[in-house]
């Protein structure tokens, strides 16, 4: 059961973390917020956040689905700890945004 659960884990955050980069690349382009001046300090945090969030889900989804495929016991705690990571990275960049995007 704990695979599945891992297998199908290790999917979802392989395709929230494209997503995410999706989103971080949107902040760079020259079309982001054209109402007002954006600093480059929030486009700076909104990067360093979003790159660093990526990069989590990226290990949790990774580890997920090897543990899936191995059941080594060894990709447990990447996993978890990648998740466990990107959860407060993941509200930050959101906070983050809204602010940077909004008018």
């Amino acid at each position: 059961m704990l695979r599945v659960l891992l297998a199908v884990s290790g999917v979802i955050a392989l395709g929230l973390g494209v997503l995410w980069a999706l989103g971080t690349g949107h902040a760079l382009g020259s079309d982001f917020n054209t109402q007002r001046q954006v600093s480059k300090r929030e486009l700076a945090g909104l990067v360093v956040l979003g790159l660093a969030g990526v990069l989590a889900t990226l290990v949790a989804g990774i580890a997920g689905l090897a543990y899936a495929k191995t059941e080594a016991v060894s990709w447990l705690r990447p996993a978890a700890a990648g998740a466990l990571l990107a959860l407060p990275l993941g509200l930050a960049w959101i906070a983050l945004a809204l602010i940077a995007s909004s008018s």
